[in-house]
């Protein structure tokens, strides 16, 4: 079977041409004019009107799309696979970023307009990559953008945690983390994937929350995280982090999938929420990150009781920290 995101992959400037041409009407509204004009110009000479206000309402083809590359030189010597084409374009469909006409084919070809606000809003956060290539490629594209943070206390006991990049408007690079992770320390190291250290020149921390920043002296280069501040329960997930794996040498980056499962409250009146994404010690500050590449939450704790467990056989469950709460904490 062929993996449809490698082989989109394999053939990004079909892929990136075909969104920009299709989103057009939102992200680029001066080429949408000269697109959509000599869409006009094509079907004009075919005398049908019911075409051409197709066009005028926005929904092109790929007929029209070819026409396009061919009238900029952009072809190229062995032409555009129309396959690669027609996959980019269900998949923009799936993901709401075009609205396909009714799923009928008009003169034999699919008809597709812009998505409007959400496919702006994408193009702009330089996300559509992200929903149409999948958790591959976002694990793929943000594994150095995850970070081990190695924790020695005054005591000498080692712990080590995740923490996660973003960029912070005017103040660089900061990493988001737990925290329980980072207080307290006599020394700390924070490791990109492949063990280099990252130097740091602050950190702070938030005064009840379990949130803590590490403000870099030094950036990384890779791309940074973005929240996003809803989500619904039953979206699918996926965490990755630094756990504790027995038997073996190493703390390892590894991936998790689950779903969202519930936004609850703990004794403490802290909203939180519910996740399937298998966790343990190491995965504290994991990122919570959906189906665009975008934050959700960070990993906080394990809710458990022991006295529920050996009595009532209570399983523990994994809770997060919203973006909306990481958002606060860095804003103030």
């Amino acid at each position: 079977m062929i993996d449809q995101s490698k082989l989109l992959q394999a053939h990004l400037d079909i892929v990136d041409k075909t969104i920009n041409y299709f989103t057009s009407e939102v992200t680029n509204p001066t080429e949408f004019i000269e697109i959509k004009e000599l869409a006009l110009q094509t079907c004009k000479r075919t005398g049908d009107k019911s075409i051409q206000a197709l066009v005028h309402a926005g929904y092109l083809s790929t007929y029209d799309f070819l026409i396009y590359l061919g009238s900029k030189k952009q072809l190229g010597k062995e032409g555009v696979k129309t396959q690669i084409v027609d996959l980019t374009l269900k998949l923009l469909a799936e993901n709401f970023i075009v609205t396909p006409l009714d799923s009928i084919a008009v003169n034999g070809f699919m008809r597709y307009k812009s998505g409007g606000p959400l496919a702006g809003a994408l193009y702009k956060m330089n996300l559509i990559h992200n929903l149409i290539f999948g958790f591959n490629f976002i694990i793929e594209k943000y594994r150095k953008s995850v970070v081990k943070i190695e924790h020695i206390d005054k005591d000498s006991n080692h712990s080590i945690g995740t923490g996660f990049l973003i960029q912070r408007k005017g103040k660089g690079q900061s990493i988001v983390t737990n925290k329980h992770v980072i207080e307290g320390y006599k020394k700390l190291r924070v490791l990109d994937v492949d063990d280099n250290e990252i130097e740091f020149k602050e950190i702070k921390l938030h005064p009840t929350k379990d949130l803590g920043l590490i403000n870099l002296a030094t950036s990384i280069d890779s791309p940074s995280f973005q929240f996003n501040m809803t989500f619904d329960v039953m979206s699918e997930i996926i965490t990755v982090g630094y756990p504790s794996i027995p038997m073996t040498k190493y703390s390892y980056q590894v991936v998790h999938r689950g779903e969202i499962n519930s936004l609850v409250e703990d004794y403490e009146s802290n909203k939180i929420f519910l996740f399937s994404a298998k966790t343990s010690s190491g995965n504290s500050c994991s990122p919570i990150i959906d189906k665009m590449g975008t934050i959700l939450g960070i990993v906080t704790q394990e809710l458990f009781e022991e006295t529920a467990f050996r009595q009532k056989g209570k399983l523990p469950y994994y809770a997060a920290i919203p973006s909306v709460e990481i958002n606060g904490f860095i804003k103030d």
